[in-house]
């Protein structure tokens, strides 16, 4: 973890003396994301929760200023599917579905890049599993729904298998 502060904190210094050089604030939105997933895990959820929504707030403004740059889209919606893994059921909702557009637009800008869609397929998983949890079956069995599709759309693109979250969508629908 000391590691990743110093890391991060190099970047703030970065950012600060050069605020327009884009990587230097990519660079600082990854370091407070891992910080803060790190955290997280280690138990400080509160502390780790904190720096996801700074890296999410960083990309955000990203996407913003830089609206047709799909790796933006993608590393913002892997913080906010991050962050959504440390909310409650009910927080967490929200957290995915905006990862999901996130990703949907990385997908739209650069339609044969694998790793966006194998994203959401984990995002798609992890939001049917909190509407799973939150009492709404219909609602989830339609997101497993899109999961499947989102895997056809996928093994258009390679010749792999369905990862595990496109899988256990099989599995839940039977």
């Amino acid at each position: 973890e000391l590691l990743l502060q110093q890391s991060t904190a190099l970047f703030q210094q970065l950012v600060i003396d050069s605020p327009r050089i884009v990587v230097y604030r990519v660079g600082l939105a990854l370091a407070l994301g891992t910080l803060g997933e790190c955290q997280a895990l280690a138990g400080d959820a509160e502390e780790g929760k904190l720096h996801m929504a700074q890296a999410a707030d960083l990309l955000k403004a990203l996407t913003v200023e830089f609206p047709d740059q799909a790796e933006f889209h993608h590393r913002l919606a892997g913080i906010l599917n991050n962050l959504g893994n440390f909310h409650s059921s009910t927080e967490s909702l929200a957290t995915y579905e905006e990862a999901m557009r996130h990703e949907s637009i990385a997908i739209r800008l650069s339609p044969t890049q694998r790793e966006h869609r194998r994203w959401l397929g984990k995002q798609i998983n992890n939001l049917a599993a909190a509407y799973s949890q939150s009492e709404d079956p219909g609602k989830a069995e339609s997101i497993w729904r899109a999961a499947i599709e989102n895997a056809a759309r996928l093994a258009e693109l390679t010749t792999a298998s369905y990862d595990d979250s496109h899988q256990q969508a099989h599995n839940w629908l039977g």
